[in-house]
């Protein structure tokens, strides 16, 4: 499965690109820089791969790989006690993954601490 993220931002400058995954690796005010490394560490340890295009002044475009996963015989059984800890710092992203995962049957875990939203 094949899942691509673009913008029409600024860009990543060429000699960013081989950094961007690096963890502490920031080029924005106020950043972390663990972002792109800790999502390019879980995609690897489901067997995928995370990769990027970039144009400086036309944007840039994540390309998210994964394996598809062979099909459970009985779904809704087997996904019924699964959680998933949803982290970003927007409210409607965490609100819409939230959404989705609960039409599927599973159970979003949200923290004391994020239960505000």
């Amino acid at each position: 499965m094949e899942i691509s993220v673009s913008d029409t931002g600024v860009g990543v400058p060429p000699e960013s690109l081989e950094r961007i995954f690096r963890p502490f690796y920031t080029t924005k005010r106020g950043g972390t820089g663990l972002g792109l490394s800790l999502c390019r560490r879980i995609i690897r340890q489901h067997g995928g791969t995370l990769s990027v295009e970039s144009k400086l002044g036309k944007g840039s475009r994540f390309i998210i790989r994964l394996p598809c996963a062979r099909q459970s015989r009985n779904p809704e059984k087997s996904m019924s006690n699964e959680k998933v800890l949803i982290i970003d710092d927007e409210k409607l992203i965490r609100w819409s993954v939230r959404r989705q995962l609960e039409e599927w049957a599973i159970r979003p875990w949200r923290p004391k601490v994020a239960r505000g939203d």
